[in-house]
């Protein structure tokens, strides 16, 4: 799958609701220069099209919007760093890396900033455009 596919299956989450009505968790923190992580722990599994994070920014009217997703797999569970996408697209996760908010296992991670134009690279670890 490659990552124009993978942001056209998440467009759906411009609607943080639409986020928690498919078994995302607001964790009600923001985490300066990437966002208000919204988690979903039913997602075990590395897949294009479940990220285990979506990552939300207020807009100037107080509304959330989708600035990008995070995919990964805790550092314990594999010895080498898994990759994500395919072909021409193919993304090799970043880390170990620590979690970045409670109760975020280490892991290898991968940040896409689809939403949201990040000056560092669309698949940097964090976005300087996005604060609390």
């Amino acid at each position: 799958m490659n990552i124009k596919t993978t942001k056209s299956v998440l467009e759906k989450y411009q609607s943080s609701q639409k986020a928690l009505d498919d078994g995302y968790q607001n964790l009600d923190v923001c985490i300066d220069k990437l966002g208000k992580p919204f988690v979903n722990p039913e997602f075990t599994e590395l897949s294009y099209d479940q990220p285990q994070v979506l990552f939300y920014q207020k807009t100037t009217s107080g509304e959330l919007e989708l600035a990008g997703a995070e995919w990964f797999v805790p550092a314990e569970s594999t010895d080498e760093p898994p990759e994500l996408f395919g072909e021409e697209d193919r993304m090799t996760l970043k880390g170990p890396m620590e979690g970045h908010y409670p109760d975020q296992p280490r892991h290898y991670g991968l940040h896409g900033w689809l939403f949201s134009e990040n000056p560092n690279g669309q698949f940097a670890k964090f976005n300087p455009n996005i604060t609390c």
